[in-house]
C-alpha cells in the first residue's frame, strides 16, 4: 500500500466511530448558543424577506453556524437559478458574482461559522433520510436536523416549515 493511500484511508473518525467526540468539540467551539442557518434561511435574506433580513441584523449573542452541505446547495440554487432577478445581493449581485458574496462577505459579516460534518454525520442522516421520507424533507434538509440535534439544539434559521414535523422551532417566527 503506497504512503499517500495509508494517508487519505486516516481519518479523524473512523469508519464506525461514535460520533460523541464531534458533537462534544463542536459544542466546545461554537458554544451552547447557536443558531444553524439553514439553506432556506439565507436565500430568504437575498429575497428581501424582511422577516429574515431583521433576524439576521439583530441576533446578538448568539453564534450562527452552517454546514459546507448547506452552502453547496445556497451556491447551486443561485448560479442555476431559472429566475435570475430571484437572488440579488445588497449590490446588485446576482448569479455566480452573488454565490462568490455569500461564500466571502456575507457569512463574515454575519459572523456564520461553516462547519464541515465528518461522513459519520452524513450516514446518520442517510438512515434519518429513509425514516422520515414521508415529510417532504430533502438530504441537505435532513444533515441539517442531524446537525442541530447533534449539537443539543432545537432551533433552525429556515423558511422551510417540515423542520417543524422533526420538532425543531423555526425562526425567525
Amino acid at each position: 500500500m503506497t504512503r499517500r493511500r495509508k494517508k487519505r484511508e486516516r481519518s479523524a473518525f473512523p469508519e464506525g466511530a461514535d460520533l460523541t467526540q464531534f458533537w462534544e468539540e463542536q459544542i466546545r467551539i461554537h458554544g451552547r448558543r447557536i443558531f444553524f442557518v439553514d439553506t432556506g434561511g439565507i436565500l430568504k435574506a437575498l429575497e428581501r424577506d424582511e422577516a429574515f433580513i431583521d433576524f439576521f441584523e439583530s441576533v446578538v449573542g448568539e453564534q450562527l453556524i452552517t454546514s459546507t452541505y448547506v452552502l453547496s446547495e445556497v451556491v447551486r440554487r443561485i448560479v442555476k437559478s431559472d429566475h435570475p432577478g430571484r437572488f440579488i445581493g445588497p449590490s446588485g449581485e446576482r448569479g455566480s458574482a452573488l454565490a462568490a458574496y455569500i461564500l466571502t462577505t456575507w457569512i463574515q459579516s454575519n459572523r456564520v461559522q461553516v462547519i464541515c460534518p465528518p461522513e459519520q454525520v452524513f450516514q446518520a442522516a442517510k438512515a434519518e433520510f429513509i425514516r422520515n421520507q414521508g415529510i417532504g424533507c430533502d438530504l441537505v434538509d435532513v444533515i441539517s436536523y442531524v446537525i442541530v440535534v447533534g449539537m443539543q439544539q432545537n432551533r433552525i434559521v429556515a423558511a422551510d416549515g417540515h423542520f417543524r414535523s422533526l420538532g425543531l422551532v423555526c425562526y425567525p417566527g
